[in-house]
């Protein structure tokens, strides 16, 4: 308040704005909070503490590599402070546990003594505690209230289990927690896992898996046994907070299944109604876009007739009763690999593209998944479910196919799956439902090397099954190959994470090159010669500055780097400038994949060695045998993971490409 009439109000409130122009940096900013946050590294740079992170939550443009967080001021209005009448005036929740104004939190009803508050915003075991002035609200605890939400956050992940070389489940949720991801959803019950998540804070959707459909739709005291044994009995510890009933099942081949769907969703949902438990766990199922007629445009795309009035009305009209969403598998990739030679890879990446027009609505998309959902929205519209959320269930890209799947590599997976963490942590909604945040769960966490079907199907993971990440997407993985790691069991982490502190803090930033950067235009041996002036440690990182679209940093074998050979790498990032964090010791290869680079000299190999402050090894006592994978229940069809998600009809593939074809970039 210090001088409104220079400074523009939309650009303190994150509105469309000119912001401003730092003549120092050449850095735009667009709004005022991002400008203050640099305005600190500025100050702590010019102080000589330049790697000092500030409390922050997604990146600014003077440190796009360091994620920004905030704690919001504040819970409560105080009506007790001195000062002007503003300082009184900040709550977001009135005295009785109801919002204040909507910004996407649920409150509290005010109709008894105990509340509770669904959303939390950073995941942490300990309770956080507040009172009203009559103690209204004992507890904020991470339990839904009268409005369950089963997704609290704007991004998930699916865990899926069919195979045999990947972590034990307490392993798995060790490093969903090191990598910070809340909300994850698995394909049946498995009690190893829900046993492995209790206490950890993590938001779990269990599945209910197809092979149960039509005894459970027959059997009402099924259901209320099902519910019992793998939701009930695992409360409040483990944070089960939706059921998804089968997956996509309409669409799918298995008729009988059509007609089980919903007379099991209703006997799952009363059974968590007697239970007690409708404000904990919300009740959902998940579909492909073998539901739709057709999608283009977004806005005429309607349900096959079919599904629609015998099947997914009725299901719609209980969804809307109970308020659950409409939940969508969504996969750009293979809408892409349905008609490559129509359809731009640029659009379904999330990269810069023309995009395609909407002559109806005379909306513009940029993306392919955008597109998608709208089609789903316009779907539900015209099926008089204007008012339903969209959640996408399942989405990813995959990073490995047969000779026909071209486009499932590394870095188009690396590419699609980056973006689509930059494009959810905008937190905005589709051009068609712009108030609705977009919200989706990756597809997968892990490789599933038993899986059968195409290449394709067994190649969606983000991490590899030691824990460590399989290409860069701003994660952070757990490193299991030396007794100076950050091991995958959750024991291990207080004591390490102490040490961890002290690495960081003693940690280096490199900026390969120096002043020249990353770029193909240097002495065969530029970079050498840097890497020689340099001590590589364990928590160090290195910068690769360059021009988004010319250049890249690819990660390769010793053998690879020698041959230049750019077709063999192991990852790659494609946005500059790029930061790659040295996580263990030994040799590290990078070159540049464009045509020529490597050979004109584009290339780094560095040794890195171990951090003074490395967490001390392991001490000698014999190591448990390793949990194996608990086996699936009696019911052979009790999937571990979703089957090959169900093609679209060929009415729906064609109008599919109609609607994702746009010009080449």
């Amino acid at each position: 308040m210090a001088n409104p009439k220079n400074v523009d109000l939309n650009y303190a409130l994150f509105l469309d704005s000119k912001g401003s122009y730092d003549p120092n940096t050449n850095l735009h900013y667009d709004n005022l909070l991002e400008a203050q946050i640099d305005a600190a590294y500025a100050a702590l740079e010019d102080a000589g503490f330049k790697n000092m992170e500030i409390i922050q939550w997604e990146q600014t443009p003077l440190r796009p590599n360091i994620a920004v967080k905030a704690y919001v001021f504040a819970l409560f209005n105080e009506n007790l402070k001195p000062g002007p009448t503003s300082e009184r005036n900040y709550g977001l929740f009135k005295a009785k546990g109801n919002i204040a104004y909507d910004i996407g939190f649920h409150g509290i009803s005010s109709s008894g003594d105990d509340y509770s508050v669904s959303d939390s915003f950073f995941l942490e075991d300990e309770h956080t505690v507040a009172s009203s002035a009559n103690s209204l609200i004992s507890e904020l605890k991470n339990i839904a209230s009268v409005a369950v939400q089963a997704f609290t956050g704007a991004y998930g992940i699916n865990y899926g289990r069919i195979a045999d070389n990947i972590p034990s489940p307490d392993k798995v949720a060790t490093l969903l927690r090191a990598a910070k991801i809340k909300n994850v959803r698995i394909y049946d019950a498995d009690h190893s896992v829900l046993k492995a998540f209790s206490g950890t804070g993590l938001e779990l959707v269990v599945g209910l898996p197809n092979g149960y459909l039509k005894d459970m739709s027959a059997n009402e005291d099924h259901a209320m046994d099902w519910v019992k044994e793998n939701v009930q009995a695992f409360l409040p510890e483990t944070h089960i907070r939706g059921i998804a009933v089968g997956n996509e099942v309409l669409g799918g081949g298995d008729y009988e299944s059509w007609a089980a769907l919903l007379g099991t969703v209703k006997n799952i949902y009363n059974a968590t109604k007697k239970l007690g438990l409708t404000d904990v766990v919300q009740i959902t199922t998940a579909h492909s876009q073998a539901v739709f007629a057709n999608s283009y445009p977004p806005s005429s795309c309607i349900f096959t007739d079919t599904v629609k009035q015998q099947y997914m009305k009725p299901l719609l009209e209980f969804f809307s009763e109970i308020g659950s969403p409409f939940c969508l598998n969504a996969y750009p990739f293979l809408a892409y690999m349905s008609d490559p030679e129509n359809i731009d890879i640029n659009y379904a990446l999330f990269q810069k593209t023309q995009g395609i027009y909407d002559p109806k609505t005379d909306l513009h998309y940029d993306n392919m998944l955008d597109a998608q959902i709208d089609a789903a929205y316009a779907a539900l519209e015209d099926a008089g479910f204007k008012k339903m959320e969209v959640i996408v269930t399942e989405t990813g890209w995959a990073s490995r196919g047969g000779d026909n799947e071209a486009a499932a590599t590394v870095n188009n997976a690396r590419t699609y799956n980056y973006n689509l963490r930059k494009r959810l942590a905008k937190k905005k909604g589709t051009p068609m439902r712009p108030k609705f945040v977009v919200k989706a769960y990756i597809f997968a966490l892990f490789n599933e090397n038993l899986k059968t079907g195409a290449t394709s199907e067994r190649n969606f993971g983000l991490f590899k099954p030691d824990g460590t990440i399989a290409y860069d997407i701003g994660y952070h993985g757990l490193v299991s190959s030396s007794a100076d790691s950050l091991l995958l069991s959750s024991k291990h982490i207080g004591a390490q994470a102490a040490a961890l502190i002290t690495q960081r803090a003693e940690a280096e930033t490199h900026t390969v090159g120096d002043a020249t950067g990353w770029t193909n235009i240097v002495d065969s041996d530029t970079y050498s010669s840097w890497a020689a002036k340099h001590t590589f440690k364990v928590g160090d990182t290195l910068v690769f500055q360059f021009t988004t679209g010319r250049h890249d940093v690819a990660t390769l074998t010793k053998t690879a780097y020698d041959e230049c050979n750019n077709t063999d790498i192991l990852g790659v990032l494609n946005q500059g400038p790029a930061s790659y964090s040295l996580n263990k010791t030994g040799d590290y290869y990078f070159i540049c994949s464009f045509t020529g680079h490597c050979s004109e000299g584009q290339k780094l190999s560095i040794k890195v060695t171990a951090s003074p402050a490395a967490p001390p090894p392991e001490s000698k006592t014999p190591a448990s045998p390793p949990t194996t994978m608990a086996p699936p229940p009696s019911d052979t069809k009790t999937p571990l993971s979703p089957p090959t998600t169900t093609a679209p009809p060929p009415s729906a593939a064609s109008s599919l490409a109609s609607t994702f074809s746009t010009g080449a970039t």
